[in-house]
C-alpha cells in the first residue's frame, strides 16, 4: 500500500486532477492507515471506512468508478496460491479493477474475468499513469468494463455449491 499511497500522493500535489480523485477504503485490513490518510494530503481525496456488512459493500463496489485490490507482499509460493478476499465479488460487479501488488492467482483470475488492470506494487510512476488513465476514461464517458461472462460465471456460488454437492452425492455412492 505505501507505494500507492506514494503515487497517490504525488497526482494530489500535482496541478490539475488531484483534487478530483476521491478513494474510499471499503476494508478493516486498512485501519492500521486510517491516522495517515485523515491528514493532509489525503484527508480531501480519501475516505475510510472500514468493515461494512457484505450486503453493503457489495452495493458500495457496483457503484464504483473503479474497484481497488492492493495485494500485499508475501512469499512467492503463497502468491501463487493464495486468492485476495474480494477477488469474486470483484469480477461479478463488472467494474473496471485496479490491482497493484504482484502478479499471482488472484491476478491470473481477474485477468481472465476480462476486467483487470494489473501494476506492480514498486513502479509508482506506472501506478500514477493508470490512475490517471482511469480518469481520463471516466471524463470521456470510456470507463467501462467488458468482463468475460463465460468465464466469470463459473464462479458463481450456486453453480459452485451444486457442484460439491454433486461430488458429495458420488462419494456417497461409492
Amino acid at each position: 500500500i505505501e507505494n500507492f499511497l506514494i503515487a497517490l500522493e504525488n497526482l494530489i500535489a500535482a496541478k490539475g486532477i488531484g483534487s478530483e480523485i476521491k478513494l474510499t477504503f471499503v476494508s478493516e485490513s486498512v485501519e492500521m492507515w486510517r491516522e495517515r490518510l485523515s491528514v493532509p494530503p489525503f484527508d480531501k481525496n480519501v475516505s475510510v471506512l472500514g468493515f461494512r456488512p457484505h450486503k453493503e459493500a457489495v452495493a458500495m463496489m457496483t457503484q464504483a468508478d473503479v474497484l481497488l485490490l492492493l495485494v500485499p507482499s508475501g512469499s512467492e509460493v503463497m502468491r501463487d496460491r493464495v486468492i485476495a478476499g474480494r477477488t469474486f465479488e470483484y469480477m461479478r460487479s463488472a467494474r473496471p479493477i485496479l490491482m497493484s501488488g504482484w502478479e499471482g492467482e488472484s491476478s491470473r483470475i481477474l485477468s481472465a474475468g476480462g476486467t483487470l488492470t494489473f501494476v506492480p506494487h514498486d513502479d509508482i510512476k506506472k501506478i500514477e499513469h493508470v490512475i490517471l488513465e482511469c480518469h481520463r476514461r471516466k471524463m470521456a464517458g470510456e470507463l467501462v468494463a467488458n468482463p468475460n461472462w463465460e468465464f466469470v460465471r463459473q464462479f458463481d456460488r450456486k453453480l459452485q455449491t451444486g457442484r460439491l454437492a454433486g461430488l458429495m452425492d458420488s462419494l456417497i455412492k461409492r
